[in-house]
């Protein structure tokens, strides 16, 4: 009896054993089958993404700008006409207003064409020292089918400049669910605020044409640029971080060529060396006062000009790595074409004309010439600056 009693008691188990076994296969199908029903859920939607996009590439987009023709363009007219016909391109010198998170910026310039794309446009500007502005839609790379039309003029006009603004609506001629427009307003109030402040000249080289109102805390361009926080203010459109510029003393500001120090109540400019040595115009320049009163509650604070100070110092270094290679400089040509790596390269460019020799290790350091036989030194003091 015990023995049958055991048996079928093993049987039990043995039963129950399989009855689990059974119904663990079970939920492993089921959650095998609803990972495949997710797996398929998944699949169906990534496909139904991939129409999308095809559907919203197929579609035409709208694109709106509102851009400022500039009359007199900047004194660039020949130069621009050369080089859109050497990249093949056609249209009006334009400036273009762009709005991003900190603020609208209307000091690059560009042009309208009809051919090429926005990298040759970069490429063009570039050797002008400007820089191509992304516009609103950042994916558009073109601009073909521009339809031009003027509207009513309310850009700010310079007071001294004397150029002619006529401000146009360009749209093209395709369409989209996306429309986007740039607003002028805190430009121009941007704009007003600083020529109100400073008045119908350059505060750095007291020149009265082409006034453009500079920013000294970047808007556009760098990407190493600190945070806005760390110039003590709000927004980049703020009147203090304006200054009064001329054309050319604004694109050597934003090269990084000289900057602004707040000593006591004077605000002074510092010209690099390289700056001084290319332009006798700012070495005389250096260390002048600028026309701002530090006494004005919308003056230049010290901590955005540190900034711009940083900046300087920054693009000095690379300028003094990029020359480590070749420390040995014609004095005469003054150029990178005439420097070279070694003493004896230089010597064999002199012997090719009446060159002066300066190998100048010790880079941007004022050195004494080694003038060849039968050459006058023409230098006051028998010294040679590098440009730095």
């Amino acid at each position: 009896a015990r023995k049958a009693e055991a048996e079928t008691r093993k049987a039990e188990v043995e039963s129950e054993a399989r009855k689990a076994e059974a119904e663990a296969r079970k939920a492993e199908a089921e959650a095998r089958k609803a990972e495949m029903e997710a797996r398929k859920a998944e699949i169906a939607a990534r496909k139904a993404e991939a129409e999308t996009r095809k559907d919203d590439a197929k579609a035409p987009a709208k694109h709106t700008f509102r851009v400022v023709i500039n009359q007199d363009a900047l004194g660039l007219k020949t130069q621009v006409a050369e080089e859109m016909q050497r990249l093949g391109l056609k249209g009006k010198i334009a400036r273009v207003i762009r709005e991003d998170e900190s603020g609208e910026y209307d000091t690059d310039l560009t042009f309208e064409g009809s051919k090429g794309n926005v990298e040759k446009m970069k490429t063009f500007v570039g050797r002008l020292g400007f820089m191509l502005s992304t516009f609103v839609d950042v994916s558009f790379v073109g601009f073909d089918n521009l339809k031009v039309e003027k509207t009513p003029d309310t850009f700010h006009r310079s007071r001294s400049s004397g150029s002619k603004e006529v401000i146009y609506e360009i749209t093209s001629n395709q369409s989209s669910s996306l429309q986007s427009t740039v607003s002028s307003s805190r430009s121009k109030e941007f704009r007003g605020a600083v020529l109100s402040r400073d008045g119908n000249s350059c505060v750095f080289c007291g020149g009265s044409n082409n006034l453009e109102a500079a920013h000294i805390y970047p808007l556009l361009g760098r990407k190493d640029k600190p945070p806005i926080i760390v110039a003590q203010l709000r927004h980049a459109n703020e009147t203090r971080n304006g200054i009064l510029l001329c054309h050319q003393c604004h694109v050597l500001f934003d090269k990084g060529l000289w900057w602004i120090e707040l000593n006591g109540e004077r605000y002074v400019g510092k010209i690099s060396h390289a700056l001084q040595g290319s332009h006798k115009k700012y070495k005389s320049l250096h260390n002048h006062t600028l026309r701002l009163d530090s006494k004005d509650r919308d003056a230049p604070l010290k901590a955005t000009l540190k900034i711009q100070e940083d900046f300087c110092k920054k693009k000095r270094n690379q300028r003094h790595e990029k020359m480590t290679k070749k420390p040995f400089m014609c004095t005469v040509c003054s150029s990178e074409s005439a420097m070279f790596s070694t003493k004896e390269k230089l010597e064999a460019h002199t012997r090719k004309g009446m060159c002066r020799v300066s190998p100048n290790k010790a880079i941007y350091t004022p050195l004494k010439a080694k003038i060849p036989e039968g050459v006058r030194n023409t230098s006051s003091e028998g010294m040679n600056v590098r440009p730095g």
